[in-house]
C-alpha cells in the first residue's frame, strides 16, 4: 500500500512501481487476498493522481472484475470509485456497477458499492459534480444503515452486516465534504441516531466521529 504513496513524491518511479503491482495482480501467481487488495488500494491511488495511468489501470481492473476466478471483486469496485474521484468519465463507466453491487448477495461486494459511489461523490480538482448519483448515494446508505428488526447479535452475520453499515456511514461521510451546507441538514439527524444507538457497533460510531473531524 505504501507505494501508492511512494510514487506522489517521485514521479519518475512511476513505472516501475506499477509494473511490480501489476504483477502482483496477475492470477494465479499471488493467492493471498490481503496482498491483492493491498495491491489494487495502491494502483487506484497512482490512477486517482496521474490521470494519464487510468486507461490501462482500469483494462486490468476490468479484466480482473469479470475473471471467474478473482475473488476479491470488492476491491476493484472501490478502486474504480477511487479513481473517479478525479476523472468524470471513469465515473460514469462504472457507476451503475457500483450501484448494482449494493444489493449484491454478498455482503463485500455491498460494502464496496457504496463506498465507491461515496469515494465518486467526492470529486478532487475540477471535476463536475453527478447530483443524481449523489442522490443515489444518499438513499441507498440510509437504506443500508436501517437498524434490521432482527439483527443478528453474535458471530459472523453481525459482522458482515456491520461492515455493510459502515461502509455507508463513510459514503455519507464523503458526501458531506461535497457539499456541506446542501447535506448537513439531510445526513446529521442520522448521524446522531447512529452514535447514540445501542444497536449500531462502534466501528460505524467510528465512521461518524472521523467524518465529523474531517468537516
Amino acid at each position: 500500500g505504501s507505494l501508492g504513496f511512494i510514487v506522489y513524491q517521485d514521479e519518475e518511479i512511476i513505472e516501475s512501481v506499477v509494473e511490480v503491482l501489476m504483477n502482483m495482480l496477475a492470477i494465479g501467481l499471488n493467492g493471498s487476498q490481503c496482498v491483492r487488495k493491498a495491491a489494487f488500494c495502491a494502483l487506484s491511488r497512482i490512477g486517482r493522481r496521474y490521470i494519464e495511468q487510468q486507461s490501462r489501470l482500469l483494462s486490468l481492473f476490468a479484466q480482473q472484475f469479470e475473471s471467474p476466478r478473482f475473488s476479491v471483486a470488492w476491491a476493484v469496485l472501490i478502486g474504480t470509485g477511487r479513481m473517479a474521484q478525479t476523472n468524470t468519465d471513469t465515473r460514469e463507466e462504472w457507476k451503475e456497477i457500483w450501484i448494482k453491487a449494493c444489493s449484491h448477495e454478498r455482503y463485500k461486494m455491498r460494502w464496496a458499492g457504496i463506498k465507491a459511489i461515496g469515494h465518486a461523490c467526492y470529486q478532487i480538482g475540477n471535476g463536475s459534480r453527478d447530483p443524481s448519483l449523489e442522490q443515489q448515494c444518499f438513499t441507498i446508505a440510509c437504506s443500508l444503515l436501517e437498524e434490521p428488526k432482527d439483527a443478528p447479535e453474535t458471530g459472523e452475520n453481525i459482522y458482515k452486516l456491520y461492515l455493510v453499515q459502515y461502509g455507508a456511514a463513510q459514503a455519507l461521510g464523503m458526501l458531506l465534504r461535497t457539499d456541506l451546507d446542501e447535506w448537513w441538514p439531510k445526513i446529521t439527524s442520522l448521524f446522531g441516531k447512529i452514535l447514540i444507538s445501542p444497536h449500531y457497533a462502534p466501528l460505524v460510531k467510528c465512521a461518524v466521529i472521523f467524518t465529523y473531524g474531517k468537516i
